[in-house]
């Protein structure tokens, strides 16, 4: 005790367990008799040797320090309870609770950190069985359970330390101050326990160990001692939420030194050491994350210790706390000036806004988003001033464009509930507003100028009345003197009136009024007006600002819906249901725009797709199903129907599907809408159960025949939308199997009233009408071709009865049209029956099999009857079964081609109308109808196609209408799955379309030529450089279509098919001479699908070997820019400079742009993976190029010097260049044409002028291959290297069209391409 230590003897632990008897015993008796050596040593070494002691040893010797404790804070009140004290009895206590208390830290220091391995231990390995650490723990659990446990000890022990802390401890060592080394016990028996993970989970055990603290810090000035050992324990991050509860709780017991002490020690944190060691930054940012959840105040008024770390901190996480904290602080500024308004506050919030508007453009993705995510908080607690909404709103928006797609999700958030939080109305259309706006302006305007009328009226009187005195008094003395006599006067009189008006009011029982009280009210009242006005102004102001600034985040976020980020797509979806009942306009335009996403290859977009129109449209009747809530609901369905695009009245009809499916659809509803249909005549609602009936076919089937049947179907057959509806409703309710003689007759009646009904002459709207009755009667009726036959015998014989030169356009128009859809749907029928019988054929093996299994017959039995019963139908395998399919698709086509039937009858007079060779057939109506129906009679014949291709192709390059040449070009596509070896030589015509001026031409030819290529239905060839040019298209949907096909594309036979023909496209690219910009990010693109090694390989000497097949710098620049986008390794960085490719482009380094590109080569090459020898591969390549510059650099500085010595003689001619654009090229030689090389060893071939023949139709005569059915093209291996090797084929080769002018009003020709297997035909 003289020295302030005690050694302890050293006891072996079995010896000290001997012993731990009698030390009970005698602590029992007293606790103040630790203070024997004998006694203490026991219970040290026992303690000492923790992990050495058996569960029993443990409990026993918690207990009796624990109840010894205790003991002595009884004692040490009895010790001071008598007038004088002893002085060795309270040095005695004194000691008594010194050991206590040091053997109680030991003793919580040995069993956390055994709790902690322990735990450790019971986590499952990587390896071994799962059930075995699971069970080894809890049979080591059953052991002991009733023995010992830690868990539950610890909160006893920690406050056990807590109540001898409120004993009068400080008048043990009085009058001087506890030991400091005694007291930093308690501190370091709470930290212990706090530093564990289960002591901080435990609630209990935090609490008293914040007690312990909190009163070291208040009782025994170990405020610095705390401090120290909080900021060593905010390191761990799981004791983050105790330390902040410290804070919380020394905040709250006005301990304010302690809490800005440890503020001020996490401002001193190193920034650099945050920086470096993620998970200290990670527990610091969670706790001061903490602090600002438990306590904003303490955040408040510590905000100047915190802001370096924001400011300057490299650390996101520390940012991203802060800024959370700043979030936190702001909420109760918000509170607090709602209570009491103070300029201090609204400056600080000012102030901190500031901060929050300047980290929105924080370098790291995450802090933008926590930023984004705190204004949300603001928002949701209506923190944010409504003068600083709009801005807050500008700032979303702007961060909707972020790269990241975790800003643009938070960003989505914060405008969702900017929107649903405004302080201005339930409703937010701009139109109302401005509306409102305007009316206040006016409003405020006219209150103005009355309050300055009222102002300026009395004294303009006043001045009337002096000029009328002075013209009365004559002169200005007079005038003075009366004006004297006057004043005396008006006082007198204004006395005795005021004494006459006070006898009359008190008469009255009134009371006199005030002179000028009047006037001063009345312009009291005209300022509150004004400022009431004005207030309103101000007001709408804001509005209307507001919301037009959400006009422009809806617009950007309506692009977000054909983003390629999941994410993205469905954030925008979720924004624009929520904002919808706000009826803003944008809004419900986006709306609308959302339904195509239900075609989304991603089935969480059309989930969300089919929920968010459930909830917009639906959900209402959720709660109210009465009718007029049925009639609203109806009417909003109805408006999203009117003005719809077929595109999204597919789409529409694929939700309604599915919403009816999963019975979302209230029957109310439905029944209401076939109300509208069949009393009210409505067309969106007759559109809507068109797209709805199929999957509730026993709702209205019934229904639809009654209706049939009835007198009321003549007035919906009146109305071309309403006919239309009609007859899909019958098409997706019944089948052929199903429907009644009679209903059948009174369908083929309708469609034949409906055809040759002339009320609707010229009226295009009845075409739709008219094609959905004939599918109709195709898909129902048992003989199609019967009633259709003679519905267009009718109009034939109606049409030539007058005459085909006079007859009315329309009339014809209609013929064609009927004809050609006749003809293409019993095509389909005679192919859907071909089809059905090869499907039987194919199921007929699966069911003969089912058969057996159910009769049980034994195998002999079995073998037996299937032998006769192969006798008897004769072979019956898959080529027999095809053979007869295909008979059957060759009979039907030839009694359509036949010279009596529909084909062969339309087809003389379809030619001479698409011909026009005498002028009369210039109807556009009639134009379009003809050469559309010509199409699809080619589509049916292989002769009627081969016949007119020619035909086709040049009134697509001629004519001016784009419609023609989009119906033209989808047209095209339905040949080439047919007569594929018809239309393979005029591909290179399909392709120009690309080009075209007109924006539906490109995207329809761009549609038909992904369906054709990804297909297989063609070949391809370098032609895919033109698809590949769409992504430069002004059209963006042209260049979302070209980006997608190019990506599925580069899937076909593994990648190597883009591979074989990337050459090819980047000659023909190049060749065509594009603006290198547009050329440099179609190549970036293409590229970025090369990945891997062995292509990269090849692409390199195939690249390097181009160097040599052109003089154009112009080339040069594009292969060395290509070769630059490739993924290098180290194997192709050696191949790069092999001495075979040095030598084609040594020569070409001298270009600045080729140079640079081998500069970002091996820029690429030095950052290979360190254990490879990139770098020295990197630097050999690098020396070679630059010893090859220097090289060619002098060769030009000497053949400059030579032309100059020899007096400006011609030297060698540099290479050519690229000719400018807009430059006049040469004339090519006749009997040329130009020709672009499709790989590199290719030479150029001289190709013959074709001779053309014009017929007196004025048609080319000329006729491409010989007809045959359509089969998939060939993509076998054959046709297409796998590695290295080029295409063998040529590419297909255009001639240039025909200038020579229209004979006789015929078409212009255009020469189809040649071919390789094609022969040329002379024409008939």
């Amino acid at each position: 005790e003289a020295q302030g230590t005690y050694s302890a003897t050293e006891i072996d632990v079995e010896e000290a367990s001997s012993q731990l008897d009698g030390v009970v015993d005698h602590l029992c008796d007293h606790a103040v008799n630790i203070v024997n050596s004998s006694n203490f040593d026991v219970l040290f070494a026992l303690i000492r040797n923790y992990a050495d002691l058996s569960h029993s040893s443990k409990s026993r010797v918690l207990d009796i320090l624990m109840s010894g404790l205790s003991c002595l804070s009884a004692h040490i009140d009895l010790v001071f309870a008598g007038d004088s004290s002893d002085a060795d009895e309270i040095k005695n206590a004194r000691n008594a609770v010194k050991m206590h208390v040091f053997l109680l830290k030991m003793m919580i220091s040995f069993a956390e950190k055994e709790d902690t391995d322990a735990a450790d231990a019971k986590m499952p390995t990587a390896r071994g069985p799962k059930g075995a650490a699971k069970s080894k723990a809890t049979k080591s659990k059953g052991a002991h359970v009733d023995m010992w446990q830690w868990e539950t000890l610890r909160p006893k022990l920690l406050s056990t330390l807590f109540n001898v802390m409120q004993a009068d401890l400080p008048r043990l060592w009085s009058p001087a101050k506890p030991d400091e080394r005694f007291c930093s016990l308690f501190v370091q028996s709470a930290m212990v326990a706090l530093s564990s993970v289960a002591g901080c989970k435990d609630k209990d055990s935090r609490s008293q160990a914040l007690k312990i603290l909190l009163s070291s810090s208040s009782k025994y000035d170990q405020r610095v001692n705390i401090v120290t050992s909080s900021c060593d324990l905010m390191y761990m991050e799981h004791a983050s939420v105790a330390m902040a509860e410290l804070v919380a709780t020394a905040h709250a017991s006005s301990l304010n030194d302690l809490v800005a002490d440890i503020m001020n020690e996490i401002g001193k944190i190193p920034m650099a050491e945050l920086a470096r060691d993620s998970g200290a930054a990670k527990s610091v940012s969670a706790f001061t994350t903490d602090v600002a959840d438990l306590c904003p105040t303490v955040i408040l008024m510590h905000m100047e210790a915190l802001s370096p770390h924001l400011q300057s901190g490299e650390s996101y996480l520390m940012r991203n706390a802060i800024v959370h904290a700043i979030g936190r602080a702001l909420v109760l500024l918000g509170t607090m000036i709602r209570q009491e308004r103070s300029e201090t506050a609204v400056q600080t919030r000012e102030g901190l806004l500031q901060i929050l508007r300047e980290r929105m453009l924080d370098v790291n993705a995450f802090t933008r988003s926590k930023v984004l995510q705190v204004w949300a908080h603001l928002c949701e607690n209506d923190a944010i001033p409504k003068k600083s909404q709009p801005m807050c709103v500008v700032l979303a928006t702007a961060r909707l464009e972020d790269k990241s797609a975790q800003v643009r999700k938070s960003a989505i958030h914060l405008l969702r509930l900017l929107v649903q939080k405004n302080p201005y109305a339930h409703t937010l259309p701009l139109s109302v507003f401005k509306n409102k706006l305007s009316d206040a302006q006016e409003a405020l305007a006219a209150a103005e100028n009355a309050a300055i009328a009222s102002v300026q009226g009395p004294a303009a009187d006043e001045d009337e009345a002096a000029e009328d005195v002075g013209q009365k008094a004559g002169d200005e003395g007079e005038v003075d003197g009366n004006k004297e006599e006057g004043d005396k006067e008006d006082e007198a009189g204004s006395e005795d009136g005021k004494n006459e008006a006070e006898v009359s009011i008190e008469e009255e029982g009134g009371k006199a009024p005030v002179e000028g009280e009047g006037e001063s009210d009345g312009k009291a009242k005209d300022d509150a007006e004004v400022a009431m006005l004005q207030s309103r102004v101000n007001f709408y102001q804001a509005a209307v600002q507001f919301v037009s600034t959400l006009h422009k985040a809806v617009d950007v976020i309506e692009a977000l819906l054909r983003s390629k980020t999941t994410s993205d797509v469905n954030e925008a979806i979720d924004f624009l249901v929520a904002v919808f009942p706000f009826q803003m306009e944008v809004a419900e335009q986006s709306v609308r725009k959302m339904l195509m996403l239900v075609w989304s290859k991603e089935q969480s977009i059309k989930e969300s797709v089919a929920d968010a129109y459930s909830t917009i449209f639906l959900s209402p009747l959720a709660t109210d199903s009465s009718k007029t809530k049925i009639a609203v609901t109806a009417e909003r369905l109805c408006e999203l129907v009117r003005g719809a695009s077929v595109g999204e009245l597919a789409s529409l009809e694929n939700i309604m599907g599915e919403l009816a499916k999963s019975k979302q659809l209230p029957h109310a509803l439905l029944f209401h809408l076939w109300e509208l249909f069949a009393v009210n005549k409505n067309t969106e609602a007759a559109t809507l159960l068109s797209l709805t009936v199929a999957e509730v076919p026993a709702l209205f089937g019934p229904k639809l025949r009654a209706l049939t049947l009835s007198k009321d179907v003549d007035a919906i057959l009146g109305q071309p939308v309403l006919a239309r509806c009609f007859f899909v409703m019958w098409e997706r309710l019944t089948s052929r199997a199903s429907i009644s003689a009679e209903e059948s007759d009174a369908l083929s009646h309708f469609t034949s009233s409906l055809i040759m009904d002339e009320g609707g002459a010229g009226d295009d709207r009845w075409l739709p009408a008219i094609e959905q009755a004939i599918n109709t009667i195709c898909a129902l009726h048992q003989s199609p071709q019967v009633p259709l036959g003679n519905v267009v015998r009718s109009l034939l014989v109606q049409s030539l009865a007058r005459g085909a030169t006079t007859c009315e356009p329309w009339r014809l128009a209609r013929l064609f049209f009927c004809g050609g859809h006749v003809a293409i749907k019993l095509l389909a029928c005679v192919e859907g029956v071909a089809a059905e019988q090869s499907r039987a054929s194919s199921d007929a093996p699966q069911k003969v099999a089912a058969s057996k299994k159910k009769s049980g017959k034994g195998k002999a039995e079995e073998e037996e009857e299937e032998d006769d019963l192969q006798s008897a139908m004769g072979p019956a395998d898959a080529a027999v079964q095809e053979s007869r399919a295909e008979i059957a698709r060759e009979y039907g086509e030839r009694d359509l081609e036949h010279v009596d039937n529909l084909v062969g009858l339309l087809r003389p007079l379809l030619r001479q109308v698409c011909l026009n060779a005498s002028g009369k057939y210039g109807d556009s109506r009639l134009r379009s109808a003809a050469i559309l129906s010509l199409c699809k009679f080619m589509c049916v014949s292989a002769e009627c196609c081969e016949e007119n291709l020619q035909l086709l192709f040049s009134i697509m390059v001629s004519d001016p209408v784009p419609s023609i040449r989009s119906n033209i070009v989808i047209a095209l596509g339905d040949m080439a799955f047919r007569w594929t070896n018809l239309t393979e030589p005029w591909m290179p015509h399909i392709y120009a379309l690309l080009r075209d001026k007109d924006v539906h031409v490109r995207h329809n030819a761009l549609t038909v030529l992904t369906h054709l290529v990804l297909n297989d239905m063609v070949k391809v060839r370098g032609q895919v450089s033109e698809m590949a040019l769409c992504l430069e298209d002004e059209e963006e949907r042209i260049q979302d279509m070209a980006g997608l096909f190019l990506s599925e594309f580069r899937l076909k036979q593994q990648g190597n098919l883009l591979y074989n023909l990337l050459p090819d496209m980047i000659g023909r690219l190049s060749a065509d001479e594009i603006d290198e910009g547009a050329f440099r990010r179609v190549v970036k693109f293409v590229f970025s699908f090369i990945d891997k090694a062995k292509q990269t390989d090849g692409l390199i000497d195939k690249l390097c070997q181009r160097f040599r097949s052109t003089d154009n710098v112009r080339q040069w620049q594009d292969v060395a820019f290509c070769l630059s986008q490739l993924n290098y390794s180290e194997k192709s960085v050696k191949k790069l400079c092999d001495e075979g490719n040095i030598k084609t482009y040594a020569d070409k380094l001298t270009d600045d742009n080729v140079y640079n590109s081998f500069a970002a080569i091996v820029a690429k090459a030095k950052k290979l993976p360190k254990g490879s020898d990139g770098k020295s591969v990197a630097d050999e390549l690098d020396s070679k190029i630059s010893a090859a510059r220097e090289k060619g650099m002098a060769a030009v500085q000497d053949v400059t010097a030579s032309e100059a010595g020899d007096g400006g003689a011609q030297a060698a001619a540099p290479p050519r260049r690229a000719p400018a654009k807009g430059a006049k090229k040469p004339a090519a030689k006749k009997g040329r044409s130009k020709k672009v090389a499709s790989s590199d060893e290719e030479d150029e071939e001289d190709e013959e002028p074709v001779e053309k023949k014009v017929s007196k139709r004025g048609v080319a005569s000329k006729k491409p291959p010989a007809k045959g059915r359509g089969k998939k093209a060939a993509s076998s291996e054959d046709e297409v290297d796998d590695d290295d090797s080029e295409s063998e084929e040529e590419s297909s080769k255009e001639n240039a069209v025909s200038n020579r002018a229209k004979e006789q009003g015929g078409a212009q020709k255009v020469p189809a391409s040649r071919s390789g297997r094609a022969s040329r035909a002379t024409a008939r």
